[in-house]
């Protein structure tokens, strides 16, 4: 069966990106936007979410700054046509441990308002060593609690490990799903397996923590999650549980999908199912659960075949067993012999439909392909048509798929509801070889409205095959240790909208940036800590290096309160901090100096 959309290849060419002379202030509230660093072009969308009760999203990246790989979180306005508010790194200053995450979500309060944020993903120290990170910071991107799961058996290092996606509870507790690879000696082969755990909202010691491996050698190796429910028994009796989706690796070396259900109090597997699409290999990339009953799951992913061509699959299973519904899947081929991947799913706007963000490749003039971003919607019903498929002229994703796409409430009054998609690029014309991120603000049909970047639909085939075996489910306790990590505002940054290229990097330095190269010997007290609204708080700081120092604190919503310079002379620094106008709560003391950046917690009472 094969069903068409009209589109007239040329009404786009080089339109994108031969307009240079747009202005910000006559852009709609829609974007789509390409951010790079100004020092080392390269950077990498990897989540995005839309900040509850604002018009503001934060998108999730990883970058190169201070030298070093670190997160980056930048908070764009969404009514001012996608500007920065404000830019994040998180990382350890002073190291040269290098950081990279792979997904966000957002802690709230019990109202429903954004408190700050949580990060998962990985470090990488100087001996090659991975460890799985979980990071909560305040809204502000300080880290006010850090926790890495312990990689280490006897001493040695016993697996590599990242964290690859979070899932928030209702009651504000967090589980992290994780990735492990076993190391071992050769010839022996390493075994892949699957990670979860849940915390509490806040952050510690977490409630239940596992590794999840297939008998026989088989590699679980997961991709994303999604939360669920289960239903079963009369009278109904509803269970939480978190769903999911990635492929495994047999001894044969055959790629498969799979997907798994696990309760979300406890930890234990509900059910685990390996997908068949027919092709040489599959892969799961994520999951989304129908809302309407009987809540069966959509695993969307990619299949590709003997010629190295991918096509995108989608596949409906049963929400309390795994099976495929109706023993049918989908595999949606594009025309014109180009591959394409869905790496991402969430529910539509009104929440009765799955809308896919992916990559696709669309056939140029020169008898090649350029690698585009796009967004689809399609009912939960088995091989079920798309309903529409738009792609994005001015983005070059970059091919790790990690790409992300969340619906959003109507965020101002000249903003409609819509969707929210990270990805990377820059213009395929630019001449460069590294990438920025690439934020994408459409409506509810995927259309960001923008003359100079139109969105146009594309054609697809499509073939209804797959098929499902059950899987075994073994795991075993994994524990954690406490950690700690750093910041950095970034006061300015490099910034294109709608796809034109950014401006020069102007001549010096217009960041906030600083080498962190503190001295061991160096060290920042401050008391009383915790102390009460009114009393002095006394800071002494002692350094290797003289010069001036500047002072700054933070609240938790990431306000300064509290700021000035001082100097630090004969390698000693002490002054006093007055609190008479600070209310009850937590705040975050930043100290910068020519060695580089403390940073202290500070409780007031």
């Amino acid at each position: 069966m094969k069903t068409s959309f009209f589109f007239n290849r040329n009404l786009f060419v080089s339109i994108c990106l031969a307009i240079f002379f747009l202005n910000l202030s006559t852009v709609s509230a829609q974007f789509e936007e390409t951010i790079a660093p100004t020092t080392t072009q390269y950077e990498e969308a990897v989540d995005g979410k839309q900040i509850p009760m604002t018009s503001h999203f934060m998108m999730l990246s990883n970058t190169h700054e201070y030298g070093q790989d670190v997160i980056a979180l930048t908070e764009l306005d969404a009514c001012a046509a996608g500007s920065i508010v404000q830019r994040t790194i998180v990382w350890m200053p002073g190291s040269t441990n290098k950081y990279h995450a792979r997904s966000l979500e957002v802690v709230l309060t019990a109202a429903g308002a954004a408190a700050g944020y949580w990060i998962t993903g990985y470090e990488i120290n100087g001996a090659g060593d991975k460890r799985l990170v979980l990071i909560q910071t305040n809204l502000g991107g300080f880290p006010i609690c850090v926790r890495y799961l312990e990689n280490r058996v006897g001493g040695a290092v016993a697996y590599d490990e990242e964290g690859v996606s979070l899932e928030r509870q209702p009651n504000g507790d967090i589980i992290v799903i994780g990735h492990s690879v076993q190391r071992v000696a050769a010839p022996a082969i390493p075994i892949h397996r699957m990670i979860a755990a849940r915390f509490p909202a806040a952050c510690n010691p977490p409630i239940w923590s596992f590794r999840y491996n297939q008998p026989a050698n088989t590699h679980l190796i997961p991709e994303e999650s999604c939360n669920g429910v289960r239903i079963t028994g009369n009278p109904p009796v509803t269970t939480l549980v978190v769903a999911v989706t990635g492929k495994t690796i047999g001894t044969s070396g055959t790629v498969r999908t799979f997907a798994s259900n696990i309760n979300a109090a406890t930890g234990v597997e509900f059910w685990r199912r390996v997908y068949n699409s027919g092709g040489i290999k599959d892969e799961g990339l994520d999951i989304v659960q129908d809302p309407a009953a009987p809540r069966k799951y959509m695993i969307v992913g990619r299949s590709t075949n003997a010629g190295g061509i991918t096509a995108l699959w989608v596949l409906n299973v049963a929400s309390n067993s795994g099976a495929l519904t109706a023993n049918t899947a989908a595999l949606y081929t594009a025309t014109g012999g180009g591959s394409i991947s869905g790496t991402d799913v969430c529910l539509s706007t009104v929440g009765n439909r799955a809308v896919i963000a992916g990559r696709v490749d669309i056939p140029n003039t020169a008898g090649t392909f350029n690698n585009r971003a796009f967004m689809a919607r399609l009912p939960f019903t088995n091989c079920a048509n798309l309903e529409w498929f738009k792609y994005y002229v001015a983005s070059t994703p970059v091919a790790t798929g990690s790409e992300s796409v969340v619906p959003v409430t109507a965020p101002c009054a000249t903003a409609p509801p819509g969707y929210f998609m990270t990805t990377g690029g820059l213009p395929t014309n630019s001449g460069w070889i590294a990438n920025g991120a690439h934020p994408v603000y459409t409506d509810v049909l995927g259309d960001h409205g923008l003359i100079d970047c139109p969105t146009p639909n594309w054609q697809y085939s499509k073939v209804c095959v797959g098929t499902s075996v059950t899987m075994a489910k073994t795991k075993t306790v994994a524990p954690w240790i406490q950690g700690q990590m750093g910041w950095e505002i970034l006061q300015s940054v490099i910034a294109a909208c709608d796809g034109i290229l950014p401006a020069p990097k102007p001549a010096g330095n217009d960041r906030d940036q600083f080498a962190s190269n503190f001295n061991q010997n160096s060290t920042l007290n401050i008391y009383p800590n915790p102390t009460t609204a009114g009393q002095v708080l006394n800071l002494n700081f002692t350094s290797t290096t003289d010069g001036e120092a500047n002072l700054m604190m933070f609240d938790l919503t990431g306000k300064m309160v509290f700021e000035k310079t001082k100097q630090v002379e004969n390698g000693r620094l002490s002054t006093e901090i007055e609190t008479n106008e600070l209310a009850p709560g937590a705040y975050f003391l930043k100290l910068r100096t020519a060695e580089g950046i403390k940073t202290a917690k500070i409780l007031v009472e």
